[in-house]
């Protein structure tokens, strides 16, 4: 989850990078209000980047993509008793509620 572009875009993307080259499927979710940094977000999501890529204005809108989350990452099946699920809905609401995105935590 990322709020507003990074501050090195290109150090961003060459992470990305390694990452996808160790087998590691990037999802982005942005959250802007304007100047979303689209060409980064897509430097840095797995291909197909443009199903990859999921943006918000802001927090309270973090609820309407959480079902389009979980399909992609349950390859293709919406399943609400998913660890994903569980992991992503957890995720959403600690953001809605702070404000502020979460420190990335372990699998």
């Amino acid at each position: 989850m990322v709020e507003g572009p990074s501050v090195n875009e290109t150090e961003a993307v060459r992470e990305a990078i390694l990452a996808r080259e160790a087998g590691i499927q990037l999802l982005v979710v942005g959250v802007s209000r304007s100047g979303m940094p689209l060409t980064e977000w897509m430097g840095v999501a797995s291909y197909p980047n443009k199903l990859n890529v999921y943006t918000v204005r802001d927090y309270d809108q973090l609820g309407t993509i959480v079902n389009r989350l979980i399909t992609s990452v349950n390859n293709g099946t919406n399943t609400h008793h998913s660890s994903a699920y569980t992991r992503i809905h957890r995720m959403v609401q600690k953001c809605k509620k702070s404000k502020v995105l979460p420190k990335p935590q372990g699998p």
